[in-house]
Formats: C-alpha cells, structure tokens, sequence
C-alpha cells in the first residue's frame, strides 16, 4: 500500500514537472486554434497583433502600430503580427521561432496561413521581416520593408522603424507588385515618372 502511495506521488510530481517544463515563451497568446481553410479572415481576431515580449515599446506606441497592423487587415486581408523577443530560451533561431508563433497561434489568412511578421530580437540587435503562407509575388518586396527600417533600428527608435515597415507593407498592397516596382524604379532615358 505505501509502495502504491509513493508511485502515486511520484507520477504527480513527474506530471508537474513536465506541464511546467512545456510552458511556452507566448505565453500572452492564445493557442491551439486552426485556420479554417478556404477562410480569407483570422480565425480569432482576438489574437494580438502586436506582442512585445522584449518590452521595447511604450504602451502607446503598442496602440499606434496595433491600429497600423488593424488597418493593414482590414484594407488588405494581410495579417501582419510585430514581435519583439528578448533571449531565446530553448536556443532557437529566430526562424523557428517566428514560424513557432506564427503556427502554434493560427496567425494568418486562408488556406496557406499567410502573413508577415516583423520580428525584433533584443539580445542581438537583429530584426528581420518574413511572408509565411502564400502572399504571392508580394513575398519578392519583403526586403523593402527591412530596408525601411534601417536607419530608425539601428538608433534605436524601434516604433517609428516598425512604422516605417509597416508604411512599406502597406504600400505594396495599395500598389500591388507591379505597381509597387515601378514605384521605386528608375526612370529610363526617354521617360518620366510620376508618382
């Protein structure tokens, strides 16, 4: 009977063990819903847009580039999720951890989950903007956005480089691809363009 007791207590322990040790780094975010396929909308809109686990942004500036990302979905269908990240506690590299947060969370549009994400790792200064799913050929301009950034991320004024990321993104949809190459080029010798 002791013995019994003993194994018992032992397999409560492990349990606690293992629910503690599964516990994720978003905490923050709901998880455990899917994309209905063939749905161009989020399944929970509830879901942040903005998740600052890295705590490098004021409250307000959380609002203004939450109701950026808001507009962007509501104009464009693009789900656009900015996550800033301190250290890595599983040692992760930011793709898996971006595509970690990305899936576990049911982020995305339509049947392929598509979106962006722009994502700030604090601990090593780096930034980066990344498609999942199937944004088509909007995937091509991604490193419009990150350029975009540049200047404001490396002074450290993280918001008004999110914000100009988010400008980029938002132009693109406006422009569509075509529209947004011909925006950026240069004219050739017998032509002007108006922008």
């Amino acid at each position: 009977m002791k013995s019994k007791r003993v194994i018992f207590c032992i397999l409560i322990l492990l349990c606690v063990v293992i629910s503690c040790a599964c516990g994720s780094y978003d905490d923050d975010i709901d998880e455990g819903q899917e994309n209905d396929p063939g749905s161009s909308i989020r399944i929970d809109d509830s879901l942040p847009r903005v998740v600052d686990k890295a705590d490098m942004l004021t409250d307000e500036e959380e609002i203004k580039i939450s109701e950026r990302t808001e507009y962007i979905y509501r104009n464009y269908g693009a789900d656009v999720l900015v996550m800033t990240f301190g250290r890595h506690e599983s040692g992760a590299n930011d793709q898996d951890v971006m595509k970690a947060v990305w899936e576990r969370n049911s982020y995305g549009t339509g049947d392929t989950a598509a979106g962006w994400i722009i994502f700030i790792c604090n601990d090593c200064r780096a930034y980066t903007v990344e498609t999942f799913g199937d944004v088509g050929d909007y995937s091509l301009h991604k490193n419009s956005a990150v350029s975009a950034m540049e200047k404001d991320m490396y002074e450290r004024y993280y918001c008004d480089g999110i914000l100009k990321g988010l400008s980029e993104i938002q132009l693109l949809y406006e422009l569509g691809p075509e529209g947004y190459e011909n925006y950026y080029r240069e004219p050739t010798d017998n032509e002007v363009l108006v922008k």
